[in-house]
């Protein structure tokens, strides 16, 4: 059986990463989700940010919730999966850097140009 890390280090896209997100709740028993403090336990997922947002309910309850042995038991083990994926989806959220060339296309395209130089010279009355 392939671990749940294993499998969030193989996406190669968000929607692939949400999936096993989704796959992963899916697999707690109504019993186990019943031992984290319900505001820390996760819905549905319907976004990445949904990722984000229970990681950091996790994170808030763990330190801030006084808990039994199990119940810290259970958030540690929900709180280390969603750490790993938040990594993860920020490792799938990298932009390629922009050349110095591609820059230099953006600010000045065919019809950035003429609309900048063309406003500066003529002044705001001929907007």
């Amino acid at each position: 059986m392939t671990s749940w890390n294993s499998r969030i280090y193989q996406v190669d896209n968000t929607m692939d990463l949400l999936s096993v997100a989704r796959a992963f709740l899916d697999s707690w028993e109504p019993q186990e989700l019943a031992l984290l403090p319900e505001n820390a336990r996760p819905q549905r997922l319907k976004g990445i940010d949904d990722i984000h947002y229970w990681h950091q309910r996790l994170v808030d309850s763990y330190i801030q919730i006084r808990l039994s042995d199990d119940e810290r038991e259970k958030v540690r083990e929900m709180l280390h999966f969603f750490a790993f994926a938040v990594q993860r989806s920020a490792e799938l959220d990298v932009k390629p850097p922009v050349t110095d060339h591609d820059a230099t296309v953006r600010l000045f395209s065919d019809r950035s140009v003429p609309k900048l130089f063309t406003s500066a010279m003529t002044g705001a009355r001929d907007r």
